[in-house]
């Protein structure tokens, strides 16, 4: 009875994909490297834009100068980011 012993492929996982693509040869992955590493970090620049902007918004006047200070060092490293 072969038909009860189905056996399925698991899918791959997101970071054994990523680890394949970061391990093919140079010249097979050099410009999808590129892309994709310049596509993700462009991600994490807009999420870091928006994560600074809530926390402007929820800052408002009364914000400690503790609270300012982290702030403006988050501004500062999005700056250096763009």
């Amino acid at each position: 009875m072969d038909v009860y012993k189905i056996q399925l492929a698991s899918a791959h996982s997101m970071k054994s994909i990523e680890l394949a693509m970061l391990s093919e040869s140079p010249s097979k992955a050099s410009s999808q490297r590129g892309f994709s590493t310049w596509l993700a970090q462009g991600l994490q620049i807009q999420q870091s834009q928006i994560q600074v902007r809530l926390e402007a918004s929820l800052a408002g006047p009364r914000s400690t100068e503790l609270q300012m200070l982290a702030l403006a060092r988050k501004r500062d490293w999005l700056g250096m980011e763009i």
